[in-house]
This record gives C-alpha cells, structure tokens and sequence, in this order.
C-alpha cells in the first residue's frame, strides 16, 4: 500500500518540482544537491514522503533562492487551487 503524505507536504513537494523545473535541475541534480540518493528524492518529490527542512534549505540554496520563495511557491500554488475551485462552483 502506497501510503501519500499530508496535503501540505505533497505541495511542498509540488513547489519543489515547479522550482527546480524553471532551473532546469532534474532529479538526478537534486539527489546530489540534498546528499541523498535517487529513490530517497524520488519519494519525496512523488509525495510519497516529506521532504525535511535540511533537504528544503539545500535545495533552495542550490536554486539560489531564500527558502522562503519554495514557500511562497507552495501559497501561490494554493491560490491557484483555491481559485480553480470557485470558478468551477460558479
């Protein structure tokens, strides 16, 4: 049984993905950045575990981004969702 995270964690992991996406920094580059394995950053970045704050500050270091940008990611995303939403209910 795939058991998935939190919903904020999978959208951490969302953010995660967008970010390193617009850098052009594939899971592989990850891996290293984090000093973890390819299955280690794949469970993270597939939302089946949470990345932790460690993980979170190198990798928003390697995209030369203050880690509070990953987070503001993630509340964009969120708005997006939540706007989707109520157009859809309209």
């Amino acid at each position: 049984m795939n058991k998935q995270i939190d919903p904020a964690s999978s959208r951490i992991a969302d953010a995660v993905r967008a970010q390193a996406a617009r850098a052009h920094m594939d899971i592989n580059e990850l891996a290293v950045v984090i000093g973890r394995s390819q299955s280690y950053t794949y469970d993270r970045l597939s939302g089946r575990k949470a990345f932790n704050t460690e993980d979170l500050s190198k990798i928003a270091a390697a995209l030369h981004m203050p880690l509070t940008m990953l987070f503001d990611s993630y509340m964009l995303g969120e708005r997006i969702r939540e706007h989707g939403k109520h157009v859809k209910a309209a």
